[in-house]
């Protein structure tokens, strides 16, 4: 599944590339599309690249998913917060708008 992950991220961030940054940040900064797990509820990301680390966050009330990815060793990390959820969940969610959003997006 780690590789399936890595998979998604190289692509939404070539996605990303695409598109203009937030201006006047100081680091890179996008807020990406969006992602739909149901009809008529849009839940924004965010993605930011920092020292070669791409973090990104999923905004689904009531909750926010978060995961950073350091582009050169490829590890993947999800942010638990404070949720005792499995991470298995997060890592579920994350492939499931990653999928999405390149899907709508290509």
């Amino acid at each position: 599944m780690v590789h399936r992950i890595l998979v998604c991220l190289q692509r939404i961030f070539e996605l990303l590339k695409k598109v203009q940054p937030v201006p006047g940040e100081t680091d890179l900064m996008w807020w990406g599309p969006y992602f739909i797990p149901r009809p008529r509820e849009w839940c924004p990301s965010h993605f930011t690249l920092y020292e070669g680390t791409l973090y990104g966050r999923l905004f689904i009330p009531p909750r926010s998913y978060g995961l950073s990815w350091k582009m050169q060793t490829h590890e993947v990390n999800f942010d638990r917060g404070f949720s005792n959820e499995s991470p298995y969940l997060d890592q579920e969610v994350w492939i499931k708008a990653l999928s999405q959003m390149e899907h709508r997006h290509c």
